[in-house]
Order: C-alpha cells, then sequence, then structure tokens
C-alpha cells in the first residue's frame, strides 16, 4: 500500500487562500504523493506563491498556462499524472492530515474504484477536523447512482474524492460550462463497479461570497439545469426504478438556479423553463417517499411563486 497519488490543484487568483491550501497538502501523513499546481494564467501572486512552493518541496511541481478555466486546469493536471490515483483540491479550500491516507485506505481496503469522503462547509481559516465515528460502506454502482440522485452522501463535486485513474483514460471536464462537476460526474459513476463511503469529514469547503457559485447570476449558470437534464436522460435507460429520484435532482438544479435570478426579465428563457420543469415534476417527485424533507419544503414553496422562495434564499445569503 504505498502506490503514488497525484494531487491536482487549480489555482487561479486565490493569493488570500493559496498557501493555506498547499500546506494542508504538504502535511499529509500519507506521503508518496506529487503535487501538481496548475497556475491557470492567475493575474495575482497566486503563481509567484507556488513557485515558492515549488523550491521547498520536491514533491511539487508548477505549470504556469494561459487560461482556460477550472475544467481545463484540471485536464492539464490529469493529462500530466503519474499516479494510480488522482484526488482534486480546489485552491480555496484546505484538507485534513489524514485526507489521503483516509481515501487511498477505503478504496485499497474494498478494492474500490473510487472513494469519498464527507465534507465539511465553513468560512473558519482553521478549521478543527475531529473524526469521533467513522462508518465506511462498499455499494455497487446502481446503489451510488441512487445516492447520488436523491443526495445522499454522494455529491458531483470533484474534489473530497479518489479516483483510480483508469477512468479518465478518455473521460475529461467540459470547457466552458459552470458547474462542470455535474457534467461530468455521472459519466465517473459509469465507469466504477464499486465505490466506497466514508462518513470522516476530511475536506473544508470554504464558503467564499465572491465565488462563482454565490456570486452574480449569469445566463451560463443555467449550465448545472441542462447538465442534471442529461443525468435524467442517462438514468431513465439505465436505471428506470430511480428515474423520479433522477427528476428529484433535476428540479432541485433547477431551484438552485431559480433563487439566484433577480426577476424573470433579467434572463426570461432560463425563467421560463424553470418554472415549467417545476410544474411539470413537482407533484410526482412530491410523492416520493426518499426525497429529502428539505426539497420537499422548498418544492412546496414554489407553489407560492417565485419571490417568497428567493427572499429566503437572500436572507440565508
Amino acid at each position: 500500500m504505498n502506490d503514488l497519488i497525484s494531487v491536482i490543484i487549480p489555482v487561479y487568483n486565490v493569493a488570500p487562500y493559496v498557501d493555506r491550501c498547499i500546506e494542508s497538502v504538504i502535511k499529509q501523513t500519507y506521503t508518496n504523493i506529487e503535487i501538481l499546481l496548475i497556475d491557470d494564467g492567475s493575474t495575482d501572486e497566486s503563481g509567484q506563491i507556488c513557485d515558492r512552493y515549488q523550491k521547498v518541496d520536491k514533491r511539487i511541481q508548477v505549470y504556469h498556462k494561459k487560461n482556460g478555466g477550472l475544467s481545463d486546469a484540471r485536464n492539464y493536471g490529469i493529462d500530466r499524472a503519474s499516479g494510480k490515483y488522482i484526488t482534486f483540491i480546489d485552491s480555496d479550500d484546505y484538507v485534513s492530515k489524514q485526507y489521503v491516507f483516509y481515501l487511498y485506505t477505503m478504496i485499497k481496503k474494498y478494492d474500490a474504484d473510487l472513494s469519498i469522503c464527507a465534507y465539511k462547509e465553513s468560512r473558519q481559516d482553521n478549521y478543527e477536523f475531529c473524526d469521533n465515528r467513522n462508518i465506511e460502506e462498499c455499494i455497487d454502482q446502481k446503489e451510488a447512482f441512487t445516492r447520488y440522485c436523491y443526495q445522499n452522501q454522494i455529491a458531483q463535486n470533484a474534489w473530497g474524492k479518489l479516483y483510480a485513474k483508469f477512468i479518465f483514460h478518455e473521460l475529461r471536464y467540459p470547457l466552458k460550462k459552470l458547474y462542470e462537476d455535474e457534467a461530468i460526474f455521472y459519466k465517473v459513476l459509469d465507469q466504477c463497479k464499486k465505490i466506497v463511503v466514508g462518513s470522516g469529514a476530511h475536506y473544508l469547503y470554504y464558503k467564499r461570497n465572491d465565488g462563482i457559485i454565490r456570486g452574480k447570476f449569469v445566463d451560463q449558470k443555467y449550465d448545472y439545469v441542462n447538465s442534471t437534464k442529461e443525468v435524467v436522460n442517462y438514468i431513465k435507460k439505465k436505471y428506470p426504478d430511480i428515474y423520479v429520484g433522477a427528476l428529484s435532482k433535476l428540479l432541485w438544479s433547477c431551484l438552485h438556479i431559480w433563487v439566484q435570478i433577480p426577476n424573470k426579465n433579467i434572463s426570461p428563457q432560463a425563467y421560463k423553463e424553470i418554472q415549467y420543469l417545476i410544474k411539470k415534476y413537482r407533484r410526482v417527485v412530491l410523492k416520493d417517499p426518499m426525497v429529502r424533507k428539505k426539497n420537499k419544503i422548498l418544492l412546496l414553496s414554489t407553489l407560492l411563486g417565485h419571490w417568497p422562495i428567493r427572499m429566503v434564499y437572500c436572507m440565508k445569503r
């Protein structure tokens, strides 16, 4: 159990955060890693910070490239990864000292193709990772898709996972798309026979108010809904008995985008299509006992219209 693991970290204009991220990776208890820092054309000091770390840790490789977006940076790292396994970390996030060891131990223990850890969301700069209880489950592909659709332990995010490298033999992240994780994750699961899920939280997702997801609405954010439609079509063909679960995921993506649209005049086509999808599938999703209570409450609130649910969203932000 000493395989080389490639840690891919896309970097773009994250000078206030990238030190913390790199430090958390350097301190991993599992040491047989290569750290690929992909500077995606940063215009701040991020690139120089990466170069500084390359001088102090021989496991670090820094690549400076023309800006191409998050997907392009991840793909760039995949093409240059030498490890048997790959993990992604976003450069404004950070991980526990046991992050790589935890994921690697699980994937080897169960001879799985993908391992997944839990994560925490916080604005803390020094979150104290603590595992008081750990549950590991090795599941098959269909169960993984079921949990993915019903948002139970398995999410689409690229980070917080350890992938067998063969998964990316031909698969790459789509370029010039927002929510690129959603567009590819069902294709990742499609290649996995066994997936192991652990309840240990070893990844810290840093909640930034200026991040892409929480930023100002742009039409490109509708990529999330379009990508989830692809998931629905895939599920309908391969696992029709969890089709309603896929519909619940679709409506969740609709709600996620709808609340970000200030009014119907900002993006009339997206606004209208989301309204249509919610009305079309709301009833069948509400009847499904496996759908999360939170989702059902939000769906029921759409009966009151756009403004009430958007007001709640703005208050939470």
